[in-house]
């Protein structure tokens, strides 16, 4: 089964603000209108420029260059 996971192109990384835009989208219809609110907030907050959300992908992306896979450990 593994021997061809080799000549498969590695899985491109998301943009933050894509992945961002995504989890809002699937957490709207299952929370409150406070709760939705809230999670916008943080959201925001999370992909500020130096914030969390910003050293979290560059890691990402800088474990990505060391695997062939960044989905698994």
């Amino acid at each position: 089964m593994y021997n061809v996971q080799k000549p498969l192109p590695k899985l491109p990384i998301p943009e933050l603000a894509e992945t961002m835009s995504k989890y809002l989208l699937c957490i709207r219809p299952i929370v409150s209108g406070d709760q939705y609110e809230r999670t916008r907030q943080l959201v925001e907050e999370f992909q500020q420029p130096g914030g969390t959300g910003e050293l979290l992908q560059k890691s990402l992306l800088e474990y990505a260059e060391t695997t062939d896979n960044w989905v698994s450990l």
